[in-house]
Order: C-alpha cells, then structure tokens, then sequence
C-alpha cells in the first residue's frame, strides 16, 4: 500500500529510495487545510494538511445551533482502478439562532405569548369544564426545546384521557372509549418518536408510547439521558452474576442451587465505522462500551456475563463471540482496545442490516451452539452516527432479532446525519428508555463519566417497569409479567425445615415493611409466625430466581402484626379486616427491581376516596396463584404458577358486591366498608372469566393514578386480594380488602417502630 501511495502523487519519490522517503512521499497524500468562516460560529481547524482519520470539530457561539454536521473526517477512497482520492467527509454547517418550534394550543383550551427565543415563556389557559394536565407555563430553553410537558386539557368524559397533540404534528381521531383508536402525524421534515397509532385500553390507559415529532437537529440533554443510560446499567449489573460475591448464606440456607437455570446477561456491542465515524469518535464509542463491561463485569460463571463485539461499515467483521475465552472483565477490556477502525478501510459505508443479520444469525446462534445458557438475557448496544445506505432498512432485522431472541436493543444515534425514524425502528420500547440522540461524540465522552457516576434515586414510589398491558384483557388468567414490571411485588415463602415454600404475596410499602393479607397467617389450617416467613423481592420467576441472582433480596420477618379485628380461625368467622403488616429484618436495598408501591393516602396524593376505588374502573391484579378456573369445592393442592402473572380487573359497585355475597349463601361472610369486589363475573371474549384465585392473597391491586403534585403516572396499591368463592366462577367475583379504608391503621402500626 505505501508503494500505491508514492506512485499517485507528483513529487513522489520511487520506491527504491530510503525508508524515509518513502514516507515523506506518504505526507504528501492529505486532505487539504480547511478555510473556512462560520459566522457565530467556531471550529478546530488549522492552516495545515491533515492525515487520514484526523477530524476537525465544530461549534456554535451561545444562542446559536450548529445545522449540518458537526464534525467533518479526512478519509480516503480507493477505486477499483486502485487510485486513492482524499476528502473531507460531510460538508462545513451553518450557525443558525436557536428558536423554539411553534408550540400549539391544547385542544379545549387558548395559549398567550408569541415569541418563541430562548427565555421567553408562553402560557396555556383551559376552557371551562376543562383541567390542565402537562405544564402551565412553558420556556424556550438554550437546547431550543420548550421547558416542561406536553399540555393537555382534558374534561374527565372519556375512559382515557385526552392524549394531546405534538408539536409539529396533528392527532386523528377525537374519541377516547374503550376501543378507540387515534393517529399521529409529523409535518414535513419532522420525525415521529413514539406510538404513531394509541388504543385507549380498559385500564384507562393509552398503549404504545407518547409521541413527539423531531428536528434532524433536535438533540437529548445530556442530563436527561444520563440517568436513563444509568439506569440501565443498573439493570444490567443485577442481571448477572459476575459482580455478586456468593456468601456463606447460601450454604446456610441449605439450599440445592441449579446452575442452569441462573439465567445471566448476553451483552453485545456493535459499533459503527463508517467513513463519518473517524478513528478518534470511533476510539470514543469503544471507551463507552468499556465503561459498561467494567460496572458490569465479566464471568465465567452460568448466571454472568459474557461479551460479544462487532464492528461494521459496508460490511462486517466480529471482532470476538462471547463463547470465546474471556472469562474477566479485564479479558474483555484488553480484546475492546484491539479493535482497529482501520480494518474496515476502504469498506466505509454504512451497512446497519447486514450488522444486524451478523449478530442475529452468527453471533448469538455460536453463543447458543458452545454456551449452555438458554435463560440468559441479551442486551445489544448499538452507537452509529448516520444512516443505512447498504442492505435496506433495518428494523427488519431488528424485529427479528426481538422476537426470534428476546434481544433489549440499545440505540445511541451520534450526530446530524442520523435517521432518527430509522434507529426508532430498531430500538426496544419504551423508545423513551433505549434510544437517545447526542449532539456529538465529544458530548458522548462526557456522558461515558456521567452515567458511571450517575446516582439513581428509586425512592420515589408506584414506578413500574414494561408491564405490557396493552391488551384488551382477555387473556385466560391474566398474561405473564416481563422482568422487573411490578418492583414491588413480594413473594412470601413459608420455612419448613431447610426448605421454603411460596404460599402467598404482598407488596413492599416502605424499604423495611411488606403488607400482605391477614387470612395468609391466620387461617383455620393453622397460625403463622414471624420467624416462620422468608419474604423476597425482586422475584419474578419463582424458580429461576434464587440466590445467585443479584436483583433478588431475601428477608427474615421480624415482626407479625395482624389488624385486631381480624377473626378466621374457624369457617364462621368473616373476612372483615383483612390486612396485615410485615416487618423485615434489614432494610431492602432499591433498585430497578425491587421499588415501593405508593399507598392510598388520599391527601398525600391529593385525591379524594371517590377517585381511588372507582366502579367500572381497571385495577391490576399481580401473583403466583392458581391459574385455572377451580370451584369452592376443589380441595385440591393449589398450583401456583412459576412466572408472576398479571391480569387487568374491572372494580364493581358496592351493590353489585353485596349481591354477589349473598349468591355465595356463606351466612358467615358479610359485606363491609372495608372490602369492595372486582372481576367480570361472565366470560369475555377469550371464552374465560378473569380472577384472581387461590395463592394470590396478600397481593397487591393496583391502579396507575395521576399525582396532582406534579402530573405523573404512579401506580397506586387500593387492594389486598382477600377473599372469593373459587376462581373465575360464573356470577362470582374476587373481594378485596379495602385499603384506603385502612390507612389510618397502617399508619398507626408503621409510627410505632
């Protein structure tokens, strides 16, 4: 290749000539200096030849943004005659002033203020019979986006409420019933991220994902993606088991661990090095994915990690599989820092597809082939910053890559050139949780340090995972639960000699109380105590989730506290006051997997009662209990089910309750201020009734509430699954201990420790 060099220049010396000359004929092949005078505008280029990969850096004076492309590249390009040509990647931007996209007005509702510079404010007004929902008062802030949230007004008519309309978009669609269906769409030169079609589910709820409509030079704030990449590597480390250091618990426990089923963490790296990329942005994508491998870590062991790496530009090249030798972090780190940019001369396109397909039918089909982990998750972090141009578009690929492999796809889009509707296509939803689009590579570096450092706060109660509801709920029982969607699910296990047994649930209320259901240990079968219970968190299959998994937690009970009320120690007494408390012995530590629910306190939330146990309203309905219909008379054992399930239920009136009571012909059980029922009470279209059935006591009912503290979603806990005649049974529905009713008891029994 030198001698190809020389031989392409005048001046160039031949090849028979000393080393040295040789090189210096090389100097002579650069890329021109670059004369150029950005108005308001500065850049890093110098009055001198540049060598290939070298890169010149562009910005904007304040108030000013930068549109185009933010950095340009010497590169090279070789012919099939084999002459070598030199360019500057890109062209020179422009600095333009940073405005604010006009920002509508909320449909039943007026907008003053006319100026859309950075600081000035604009502020919306609902008509009457109207409520504001999304930010009052918006301002133009310095990244030329509007401060705050979407606004909405909203007048309560409607199952679900008014989803609002983007700016720079327009929404079809004016009814929002169970069933009913709305469209988005974005002007001309603005991308749609999110949900383009919303179906107003039974929960109330719209599915899919809000949609807003993007510049090609709208950018994240760093300080917002920061905490979202955090936590997912957070997430990411409790997958695995190769940063868990294995105690003498474990033994203690007298537990038989099965290694095949601890799951672990598939984590691949695919990284783009196309002729924009330029070696030093390249070198700074390889710096992230090093970051992560070290907070995750690397182990041989069956639940650890392993890492896979690709780099890719016309074509593909995998620079190690995860079933070769690298059994430490350091392994790995030491195989990432020998992945060359320069292997893809001459081969600088941008084939996304084709890395994809590499990854989907060589990487992970090799991994599956030599390594026995069938239940481990696969994460995949992409970092590109432009647009296919070889092999189509994508997202087919990656729709494949999802569902053949359950593959968590990761997009970090770097740069003007990247086609955010693209990479929205290949991303994993929520969209909002794994994509994101950075201004440039140097903003990249900054966030490397940031999200490693980055300290999440999961105090704040009711946040749930992906929860996948959106389905009209007519599943037969209810449809299984993906890895973390309810944190504050607990699983309650009963000791019995060096073993345990699951036989009920219950919900984390605080980091060091669990509340659950009386009858769970007081029943006529027999009274529970405290050092009889083990509570874990963190558990989603009941099975695989042992103590080689980082994200489960394991309690001892301290302290039993049945409501006093309580009386079931023969089939006479009632079911009133349902409720108890469960003291752990450690505090639990939260994360992504372990979080508290928030409770019905009506004035904390400033809600009324009538606004917490609505009839006809949705609640969700989590646990491990029975699965299929079972009659009063089945004195069978209770199968539970291995993977949390959950399943929407529609609450009922207090007649329909006490009807439903006195169809039990129980003279026993009575109807009180404290229960409330729920369920469909007939089959529904699935050809089956939703319950919830024997094993789901002490479980949580849910039900997601907006805080009118700062108009977010949080999930709200308005039951505790008590009582039922069966499961699933013509005419019958599932009672519930009523919790908001309870919550001076709560409070009372949680102030005395």
């Amino acid at each position: 290749m030198m001698q190809k060099f020389c031989h392409l220049f005048l001046g160039c010396m031949a090849w028979s000539l000393s080393c040295l000359s040789v090189f210096k004929c090389m100097a002579e092949a650069n890329c021109p200096p670059l004369h150029e005078e950005i108005q308001n505008g500065l850049s890093t280029a110098e009055d001198r030849a540049y060598l290939a990969d070298q890169t010149v850096y562009y910005n904007c004076t304040q108030g000013y943004k930068v549109i185009g492309h933010r950095w340009r590249v010497c590169s090279t390009y070789e012919d099939e005659n084999g002459t070598l040509t030199w360019f500057w990647t890109g062209s020179t931007p422009r600095c333009q002033e940073i405005r604010c996209p006009y920002p509508g007005y909320p449909e039943g509702g007026r907008r003053s203020g006319s100026s859309y510079r950075i600081g000035n404010t604009v502020t919306f007004r609902c008509n009457s019979g109207y409520t504001l929902y999304g930010s009052e008062r918006r301002t133009c802030m310095e990244n030329g986006k509007w401060s705050g949230s979407l606004t909405i007004c909203d007048n309560g008519a409607s199952l679900c409420p008014n989803p609002g309309v983007p700016i720079n978009g327009r929404k079809i669609g004016r009814r929002y019933n169970y069933g009913n269906k709305v469209r988005f769409y974005c002007n001309r030169g603005y991308d749609l991220i999110g949900s383009s079609v919303r179906e107003c589910l039974v929960t109330g709820q719209w599915s899919g994902e809000e949609v807003t409509c993007e510049d090609p030079d709208d950018f994240d704030d760093i300080n917002e993606v920061a905490p979202k990449l955090a936590r997912h590597f957070d997430t990411l480390q409790l997958l695995s088991t190769s940063t868990y250091n294995i105690s003498n618990d474990i033994a203690l426990r007298a537990r038989t661990l099965d290694l095949s089923h601890a799951g672990g963490l598939d984590l691949y790296f695919v990284f783009d090095a196309s002729a924009s990329v330029g070696r030093e942005n390249f070198d700074i994508g390889i710096e992230f994915a090093k970051k992560l491998v070290k907070k995750v870590g690397v182990s041989r062991d069956p639940g650890g990690t392993r890492v896979g790496a690709l780099t890719y530009g016309s074509d593909t090249i995998v620079n190690f599989h995860l079933s070769d030798d690298l059994f430490t972090a350091q392994a790995v780190l030491d195989e990432l820092d020998k992945i060359n940019y320069d292997a893809m001369e001459n081969r600088r396109g941008t084939a996304t597809s084709h890395a994809l397909k590499t990854v989907r039918e060589v990487m992970i089909p090799q991994a599956e082939g030599v390594l026995d982990r069938p239940h481990a998750n696969k994460a995949m972090f992409m970092i590109t910053d432009g647009r296919s141009n070889i092999g189509g578009d994508p997202s087919a690929e990656a729709k494949k890559l999802q569902e053949d492999f359950d593959v968590d796809i990761h997009c970090i889009g770097v740069g003007h050139d990247v086609s955010k509707k693209q990479l929205s296509g290949i991303s994993s939803s929520p969209l909002r949780e794994h994509l994101f689009f950075i201004a440039d590579y140097r903003r990249l570096e900054w966030l490397i340090d940031e999200i490693t450092n980055e300290k999440i706060d999961y105090s704040p109660c009711g946040y749930a995972g992906e929860t996948k509801l959106n389905t009209r709920a007519r599943i037969i029982g209810g449809n299984e639960a993906v890895e973390g969607a309810w944190p504050w699910q607990a699983a309650i296990f009963r000791k019995i000699q060096h073993q345990t047994q699951i036989f009920c649930g219950g919900s984390l209320i605080s980091p060091e109380w669990v509340l659950s259901a009386a009858h769970c240990f007081r029943n006529p079968q027999g009274n529970l105590n405290a050092e009889d219970i083990q509570v874990r968190l963190g558990v989603t299959n009941r099975i695989e989730d042992n103590e080689r998994k980082p994200k489960v937690q394991f309690f001892d009970v301290d302290r039993l506290i049945i409501h006093e009320d309580f009386d079931y120690d023969s089939h006479s007494d009632n079911l009133d006051n349902d409720i108890a408390l469960l003291h752990l012995d450690h505090r639990a530590a939260l994360g992504p997997f372990v979080r508290t629910v928030c409770l019905p306190d009506a004035q904390e939330l400033q809600l009324g009662e009538s606004s917490l146990v609505v009839p006809r309203k949705y609640g969700v309905v989590t646990g491990w209990g029975h699965s299929t219909p079972r009659d009063s008379s089945d004195r069978h054992q209770v199968q539970f089910t291995t993977q949390l399930k959950q399943v929407p239920l529609p609450i009922q009136s207090e007649s329909t309750c006490r009807r439903g009571v006195g169809l039990t012909r129980l003279g026993s059980l009575h109807f009180t201020p404290r229960m409330y029922c729920a369920g469909l009470g007939l089959a529904g279209s699935g050809g089956q009734i939703e319950d919830s059935c024997k094993g789901d006591s002490g479980g949580p009912m849910v039900r997601e509430i907006r805080d009118q503290r700062d108009m977010s979603y949080r999930w709200v806990q308005i039951g505790i699954v008590s009582w039922g005649v069966g499961c699933a049974q013509e005419g019958n529905y599932g009672f519930y201990t009523r919790l908001p009713n309870l919550m001076p008891w709560v409070k009372e029994k949680i102030g005395e420790i």
